[in-house]
């Protein structure tokens, strides 16, 4: 990198404002020479700090994280801020004066932001791709407003990852809840190492969360009912590589209704008791067998359902959740899932009790004659 400036609050390579715990280094303007990350005001500056690179045909991506407060506004024009500029190698920057274009203006971000700017390949046969990336600070002759410009991870992405496509919300039942939302996208065709996943409420973009995943379906968990979210996916192959993030998908969360407590099975021989508690117009059992994949719903409408075994099968391993359902179509989250297991037999049938009595009311006429037992087989079956 190399610094074009004025020496009374330069910009420079430290340790006093940096994104990240790798480097421990960022780039910034200091009043202190390196010792703050501070700048004062009434007076005017431009600062530059650039390096050259060769872009090929198919042009790259610069990207970088930044940070300040400054002053001024992106659209209108900034006072006190970074201004970031591609240029040809004849435009080399001059300390004290701005360059002739800005191709990215930066003002009021006091979180550490990513920037992305394109940067195009060679425009003809006399075009060698060499480009000059000026990050230029500059302020005003009016007050101070801290923190100064701060830069860090700076790099320019030679290749074209595509990025994730037809991002939404998974079509499948409950995707979205009251306190997560389940979405999934189109897999670029290219290898993947890891995808990145940006959040934020629609009302705060500077409340932004990051999560990581290698599926190209993720469960965003702990979101607050009634809200409007963004979402935004990329897909990274490798540290200097990954695609921009995808178009955003925006999503309101339902609102919270009580999820049904003391949700228990009672395993008879007979069958087995659902039981729980709770003041819903109605609900959904759900259950499958433990390594099956879909569920099967049932509808209630009381606080217990008895489910025999031809409904279920002898000796498997279950699961069962439920969840309410108010109005025509506000439910509940799903209650925690329980486990339960379905016995190996049944009862005997009644027929078979009554032999075993009649076996020892009468043991001297079935010792005497066996024959009479089939006999009195069929008639128990019977019924008689």
């Amino acid at each position: 990198m190399t610094f074009c400036q004025r020496q009374r609050q330069p910009m420079v390579r430290g340790n006093k404002a940096y994104n990240g715990d790798e480097s421990q280094y960022g780039l910034y303007i200091s009043n202190t020479q390196g010792a703050s990350n501070k700048y004062d005001g009434y007076q005017t500056q431009v600062s530059h700090a650039y390096f050259m690179v060769q872009i090929p045909q198919g042009g790259a991506l610069l990207e970088f994280d930044y940070r300040l407060q400054g002053e001024g506004d992106e659209y209108y024009g900034i006072s006190d801020g970074l201004k970031v500029s591609i240029v040809d190698t004849a435009q080399k920057p001059v300390a004290g004066f701005g360059m002739p274009i800005a191709d990215g203006q930066y003002v009021r971000q006091t979180s550490w932001t990513t920037a992305q700017l394109p940067v195009d390949g060679p425009s003809g046969s006399d075009d060698n791709g060499m480009r000059y990336i000026v990050f230029t600070w500059v302020n005003d002759n009016s007050q101070a407003n801290n923190p100064a410009v701060a830069i860090d991870n700076v790099v320019v992405r030679f290749d074209d990852c595509p990025e994730p496509e037809n991002l939404k919300l998974c079509p499948e039942p409950d995707s979205l809840q009251a306190s997560s939302a389940k979405i999934c996208w189109d897999a670029p065709q290219t290898d993947v190492r890891l995808y990145e996943i940006l959040l934020h409420p629609s009302y705060a973009p500077t409340l932004t969360e990051y999560f990581h995943t290698t599926e190209n379906t993720f469960l965003l968990q702990g979101l607050d009912e009634l809200t409007y979210y963004s979402v935004q996916v990329r897909a990274i192959r490798n540290e200097l590589s990954h695609s921009n993030f995808s178009n955003p998908l925006s999503f309101e969360t339902p609102a919270q209704f009580p999820v049904p407590t003391h949700f228990a099975a009672d395993v008879t021989d007979q069958g087995v008791t659902f039981s729980w508690q709770g003041e819903a117009d109605a609900y959904v059992l759900s259950y499958k067998t433990t390594d099956a994949a879909a569920y099967t719903d049932v509808a209630v409408n009381a606080n217990e359902l008895t489910l025999d075994y031809e409904q279920l099968q002898l000796v498997q391993n279950y699961t069962a959740r439920l969840r309410g359902v108010y109005g025509e179509s506000d439910s509940s989250a799903w209650t925690t899932e329980i486990s339960f297991s379905t016995p190996c037999g049944i009862a005997k049938p009644a027929f078979c009790r009554k032999l075993r009595q009649c076996r020892l009311r009468y043991p001297q006429l079935l010792g005497q004659q066996r024959r009479n037992s089939f006999r009195l087989i069929q008639m128990d079956n019977r019924g008689d």
